[in-house]
């Protein structure tokens, strides 16, 4: 019986592990190609870290960590830059939450050597949000 017990305790946990870690969005890291934190920009509180990653399978992603925070704005969305200017061809998304964890695929055919910064951007309005410059 506590052999049954503990093999059935095993699998929930397996399972329960695997589901939290599909939910939580994580990404198997290869290689950090650059990081930096974010500063607000246009009166707006951005804080926080960004890491720019290849992952295992093969994709390049931007990852915002656990202490990502932004005050709200509308239509704000992830993209690069260089030397502090905004590039719109490289908008990767809407922010998916204020706060915390996320990740953001780059599209294809960006190449992210070209880049220095990573903004959370307001296309409704054409303003930086926040940048994060490495």
């Amino acid at each position: 019986m506590k052999q049954i017990f503990a093999v059935g305790f095993g699998l929930i946990a397996a399972f329960v592990l695997t589901v939290s870690t599909a939910f939580a969005g994580d990404v198997h890291i290869k290689e950090v190609l650059n990081e930096g934190s974010f500063t607000g920009a246009s009166g707006h509180a951005t804080s926080g870290d960004v890491r720019v990653v290849t992952t295992k399978d093969g994709r390049t992603v931007v990852l915002l960590s656990d202490n990502f925070s932004f005050d709200g704005a509308p239509d704000p969305q992830i993209s690069f830059g260089k030397g502090g200017k905004h590039d719109v061809s490289t908008l990767m998304g809407k922010l998916v939450s204020n706060n915390g964890k996320q990740h953001y695929e780059v599209p294809a055919g960006v190449n992210v050597a070209d880049y220095t910064d990573v903004f959370v951007y307001c296309v409704k309005f054409n303003v930086p949000l926040g940048v994060a410059s490495f």
